[in-house]
Parts: structure tokens; sequence; C-alpha cells
């Protein structure tokens, strides 16, 4: 599974998840970088519907790990945020560790082997991964993602711009301080 098969694979399983993609998405290409992390950039400063996925070249011959990039980068595609970096809520990091692992257990076993994906997931997406799961444990695993796609077309705001209220409107379930959490900085979790 290496692009574009991968990526017309994981886009149907990002928008049966959490709704169509924004049709104003400009989507370029993808790009394998010297980074050592996936990253969503945006070539051009006025445009938050330009997109373009950059992947750790580290990762280029292993087809598990593009798809794992890929399936993740593709939820901060769902509704782009723009420039400036790093405006990332704990929502959007969460739902996009939420909908990696989700993929890689419907499309990528390890034979013999105990192996969780969510697991690999550590540090601050770990943490968001976590608090996602939490409102999972509130609104159950289809009101969940029923309210992402719900709160996605009623406002059709990029998740940056999702606060708490807008977000309560549809996670009817979820208690305030969860919802507070999850609209914070993805940067300021720690």
């Amino acid at each position: 599974m290496q692009p574009p098969s991968a990526l017309a694979t994981a886009v149907d399983f990002v928008s049966s998840m959490f709704g169509p993609f924004d049709r104003r998405l400009d989507f370029q290409t993808i790009q394998f970088t010297a980074e050592r992390h996936p990253f969503t950039a945006y070539p051009l400063p006025y445009s938050q519907f330009r997109v373009q996925i950059c992947l750790p070249a580290s990762a280029a011959d292993e087809e598990w790990k593009v798809a794992r990039h890929l399936s993740h980068e593709l939820v901060h595609c769902l509704s782009p945020n723009g420039l400036p970096s790093l405006r990332a809520t704990v929502l959007e990091e969460g739902l996009a560790e939420h909908c990696s692992i989700h993929f890689m257990r419907a499309n990528y076993t390890i034979t013999g082997s105990d192996f969780e994906w969510a697991d690999s997931v550590q540090g601050s997406h770990r943490v968001a991964f976590d608090l996602v799961e939490q409102v999972v444990e509130h609104e159950d695993l289809g009101g969940m993602r029923a309210a992402v796609r719900s709160v996605r077309a009623a406002t059709g705001l990029p998740f940056a711009d999702l606060s708490a209220d807008a977000l309560a409107a549809h996670f009817t379930k979820t208690p305030p301080h969860l919802l507070d959490r999850l609209s914070g900085r993805f940067a300021d979790l720690n």
C-alpha cells in the first residue's frame, strides 16, 4: 500500500469515520522529507486549503509506516487550520491518533503477536488519544464519531477554531471540563 493507493485507502477510511473533507481542500502532494516526524504543510501562506502531507523519508520503504502516518495526517486535512503552524487542538491530535490506530487495526496485523497499535502512541499524543477515549466512554464510539461529523458540518470551522462551547452542542454527554481540555492547543499540552 504505497501512495497513491495508500492515500486513496486512507482518505476513504478517514472520511467514513469523521465526515467528508472540506470541499475547498486543494491537496497538493505527499512528499518525503528529512524531518523525523510527519506534518501537514501549507505551501501558500494565504490559503489554508492548499495542503501538502510531508512524511519522514525513513518511512518511505515501509508500507505500514506510510499508511500510519497518512491516516494520521489526513485528519488534519479534513478541515485545515492553515497558518500559523502549531494551531492543532488536543481534540484534533487525539482524533488523528484514534483514526490512525483504528486504520492500522483494520488493515495491518502482526502475526503471532499480541501487539496493540495504541501501545505505540507515546507522550503528548498518547495523552490526547486517551482524552478522546474518555469522550468515547461518555458518548460511545459511534456517538463520538457522529459528534465529530456533526460539529464539522454545523460549524464549517477548522478544529483550531472549535471552542468548548461549540463542542458542547454536539458532544452532549461529555463533561465541560473534558471539552475545555480538548479545545485547548495541543502544543500547550503537558
